[in-house]
C-alpha cells in the first residue's frame, strides 16, 4: 500500500504525521523543535516543490510512505489522485492519500514570505509550533488508518 501525506503550501505537517507512522517520531509524546526540525522535508514548500512527490521510507509493514504538497485545493488533488488511479486501471485501495492540512492557511504562505526573506530557521520554528500543536491530531491520523 502507498499511503501519500498531503498538505498546503507545507510539507511540514504531512512530514509530521508520515513520521509517526515510520515510527521517526513517537505518537505518544509531544516532539521537540529540534527533533521536528531534523525530519526529512520537515519544510514550507517553494513553488517548484508543489505537487512533487517526497519519499519519507517504507513502514515495518512495507507500505511506502510519501509526501506531498499543494498551493490551493486539495480536495481537488484528491479526486485527481483518484481519477489518475482510476484510469490506470490501479484499485483505488492501493492508495490513501491523507490530508494534512493547517486550519489556517494564511500561516503557510506568511512562512514562505519568511523564508523568501532569507529567514529560514524562523520560518521552520513557525512550522514546528504549528505542528507541534496540532500534534494529537496528527498521530491519532497515523492510529486511525
Amino acid at each position: 500500500m502507498i499511503y501519500l501525506y498531503l498538505g498546503q503550501n507545507d510539507l511540514c505537517l504531512p512530514a509530521t504525521a508520515a513520521s509517526v507512522q515510520l515510527g521517526l517520531l513517537m505518537s505518544t509524546s509531544l516532539p521537540a523543535y529540534e527533533d521536528l526540525a531534523r525530519l526529512p522535508h520537515f519544510r514550507f514548500v517553494e513553488k517548484e516543490d508543489e505537487g512533487v512527490l517526497c519519499f519519507m521510507g517504507e513502514d515495518r509493514q512495507g507500505n511506502k510512505i510519501y509526501v506531498t504538497s499543494v498551493k490551493g485545493h486539495p480536495d481537488l488533488f484528491i479526486r485527481g489522485v483518484g481519477s489518475l488511479l482510476s484510469a490506470c486501471q490501479i484499485p483505488l485501495q492501493e492508495m490513501m492519500v491523507i490530508p494534512c492540512i493547517a486550519e489556517n492557511p494564511q500561516v503557510s504562505r506568511l512562512c514562505r514570505i519568511i523564508t523568501l526573506l532569507g529567514l529560514k530557521e524562523s520560518a521552520t520554528k513557525l512550522g514546528s509550533r504549528v505542528a507541534r500543536n496540532r500534534f494529537s491530531e496528527l498521530a491519532a491520523t497515523h492510529c486511525t488508518k
